[in-house]
């Protein structure tokens, strides 16, 4: 994840339910709030970086700015956390 977007991997035939253009909210719990991110779906396929099939997708002006704030990071267990 970045300020400007993220890639997420699918299991099973998600995939093929993703269409270009396609709005998405992602929605964080990290406890003690919940943290909604807006985003545009960019991409679907399979990443050649990441060697999984997902897809990726743009936040939103306002979505931007928040990550960029908060800039989100997963941790080994692939948990999000917010860096202090």
């Amino acid at each position: 994840m970045s300020p400007w977007g993220m890639f997420v991997s699918t299991e099973g035939k998600m995939i093929e339910h993703i269409n270009l253009h396609d709005p998405v909210t992602i929605i964080i719990d990290l406890g003690h709030e919940e943290i909604r991110l807006n985003a545009t779906i960019r991409w679907a396929g399979t990443s050649v970086e990441h060697s999984e099939r997902g897809f990726g997708f743009e936040f939103d002006e306002e979505t931007k700015k928040l990550a960029e704030e908060l800039m989100l990071e997963i941790d080994e267990e692939g948990t999000f956390f917010v860096p202090e």
